[in-house]
């Protein structure tokens, strides 16, 4: 086995022992729990071979699989349409927005991106803000092209066309006359390159001192090894996801705690997201109807690391997760999480 799959491997193991957890505490809190495990591997074989199996289940919820192939097999292999699989661990680009019995965790790109544009036109109307989208040529994916069709569709937000040939102290003297003083700058991003955005900052940390920035990022940009953290700081970077783990706070630690008792091992993120996953959906389950798919529609709740609200996809039947927390590396050195929406 390589070392990739091991690390996968251990990756869904941690969200299956967060999903324990949460279910040892309905069951604590006097809730009648039955819950049945099929390891189904990568593929869709074993799946496949188990659909008699959970058919005859009828369960009021499915939790997982966490591939997209496994995923439709199940919701076309399912005799009751009505039963909420719920998509854990999903691209945001998932295919499987017409699947009516399917609940997508990981907002659509194109349902954040609509929700970027109306929170940054909210900041801009209540607060005066300034807006300027970096306009970068040939980087535009599935995400970043929503992104920047949203923001700069809204009034009053302005382009900064990013020329490459040129070094950071050129674009910082350009990009200067973009900016405001005695107001927020909001500078919006749209890049899921690494070595782009390592190239931007520079000319943004050249301007710093001298107006009040914040650096509208995406949220994959957390996972970026290359770059220095504490510029994320400098540049009050926010960026937008339904669930965040700061592994400074008390509720993190209080979590780490009970995760070590239980399993002798510290929690990961995914540890923190099947946790909340199991803990919301478990109570759900014993107040829906029988499989009452159509119910959680308009649903909205708070974990302990993460923030729910479901609707339709967009030209979709499936449902997906519309909640978003706004998470700042703030200039204050600390980092700030709220509900955006």
């Amino acid at each position: 086995m390589s070392s990739v799959k091991i690390e996968n491997y251990l990756q869904f193991l941690q969200f299956y022992e967060g999903a324990l957890m949460a279910l040892d505490s309905l069951k604590n809190r006097g809730l009648n729990v039955e819950y049945q495990v099929f390891d189904i591997g990568r593929g869709v074989d074993i799946l496949s071979a188990e659909m008699g199996a959970i058919n005859e289940l009828n369960p009021n919820v499915i939790i997982g699989p966490v591939y997209e192939e496994q995923a439709k097999l199940l919701c076309d292999s399912l005799h009751n349409k009505s039963i909420p699989v719920i998509y854990p661990l999903s691209s945001r680009s998932s295919k499987l927005a017409n699947y009516p019995n399917l609940v997508v965790l990981n907002i659509s790109d194109r349902s954040l991106a609509v929700e970027m544009a109306s929170w940054l036109q909210n900041e801009i109307i209540a607060n005066g803000a300034n807006a300027i989208f970096f306009d970068i040529k040939n980087s535009l994916s599935g995400l970043t092209k929503s992104v920047v069709e949203s923001v700069a569709s809204l009034p009053g937000v302005i382009p900064y066309q990013w020329n490459s040939a040129i070094d950071a102290d050129s674009n910082a003297t350009f990009f200067r006359s973009y900016l405001k003083p005695d107001v927020e700058n909001y500078i919006v991003l749209a890049s899921e390159k690494e070595a782009e955005l390592s190239r931007v900052l520079p000319v943004l940390l050249l301007c710093k001192d001298e107006y009040k920035i914040t650096l509208v990022g995406l949220p994959d940009w957390q996972t970026y090894t290359v770059l220095d953290m504490e510029n994320y700081y400098r540049l009050n970077l926010t960026f937008f996801a339904y669930s965040y783990t700061d592994g400074n706070s008390e509720k993190m630690r209080r979590f780490s705690n009970a995760f070590i008792n239980y399993f002798g091992e510290i929690p990961s993120n995914l540890a923190c997201k099947g946790f909340d996953t199991a803990l919301m959906f478990g109570d759900l389950a014993d107040k829906f109807t029988k499989g009452a798919y159509m119910d959680m529609n308009g649903v909205s709740m708070d974990g302990l690391f993460s923030a729910y609200r479901f609707a339709p996809i967009t030209n979709g039947g499936a449902l997906e997760n519309r909640a978003l927390l706004k998470i700042t590396y703030g200039r204050d050195y600390k980092i700030h999480i709220n509900k955006a929406n």
